[in-house]
């Protein structure tokens, strides 16, 4: 549904499910996936941005604490504006591309040098 559900698994105790149930919302949502000349590369590190809007910069990580993990997809909170967007990423390494208009309420995608390089 778009929203960020967490499950924590405890050392000494049962594992806990946290539903996100907030009302509704738009949504966009960024797989980013890296290629090298030797092949399938690692996205980590690389930054997105959701232009237009105020949503700021996403890190991709997978970093948590001990024997954890987050997923490494981007996920941006849209509220109710259900206008495609067009993303950024920077990938790690420096270069920078441009994917979209990337329509909302869903995830995309998004494969290292099938972007356009300039807006």
């Amino acid at each position: 549904d778009g929203d960020t559900d967490i499950v924590i698994a405890n050392n000494a105790g049962p594992a806990r499910l946290y539903r996100n149930d907030s009302p509704r919302a738009r949504w966009l949502g960024v797989d980013l996936a890296a290629t090298t000349d030797a092949g399938p590369g690692n996205a980590r590190g690389s930054r997105v941005m959701l232009e237009p809007g105020p949503c700021g910069e996403r890190r991709v990580a997978t970093d948590g604490s001990y024997a954890s993990a987050s997923d490494q997809r981007v996920l941006f909170g849209l509220d109710h504006n259900a206008t495609p967007r067009t993303v950024r990423v920077r990938w790690t390494g420096g270069n920078t591309e441009w994917f979209g208009p990337l329509t909302v309420d869903r995830y995309h995608l998004l494969r290292r040098g099938t972007g356009r390089s300039t807006r």
